[in-house]
């Protein structure tokens, strides 16, 4: 693995695939199941910093309820234009800023659900 090589003032973004709806997006779709052995390998394994981003899904929540977190709404414009809800999950040594140049972030770094 690459990551023990980095600088130690690195941060790992990891970007799985959506857990929602996955069946209908990828033709090879992570189970529940494969989602949460994802987020013990990121959260046992990362000695770096990291963040992870994912469609807000309780299961999600649950797989990494001790960890800072925050969700947003995005726009999406897959087949259909619609608002959706995304959360960003951090390592716990991670310092988050206070504020954001883009405004839906902004509002909810202001609500930081821990």
């Amino acid at each position: 693995t690459y990551l023990p090589k980095l600088p130690a003032n690195t941060i790992v973004y990891c970007d799985p695939p959506y857990f929602s709806k996955s069946e209908k997006l990828y033709q090879n779709h992570y189970t529940p199941d494969d989602h949460k052995k994802i987020s013990r390998l990121i959260q046992d394994n990362i000695e770096k910093f990291w963040v992870v981003s994912y469609d807000n899904n309780p299961a999600i929540l649950d797989y990494y309820n001790k960890r800072k977190k925050f969700t947003y709404s995005i726009q999406y414009n897959a087949s259909k234009t619609y608002i959706g809800s995304e959360v960003f999950i951090f390592s716990d040594d991670l310092k988050i800023p206070s504020k954001s140049s883009l405004k839906f972030i902004n509002n909810s770094l202001e609500s930081i659900i821990k």
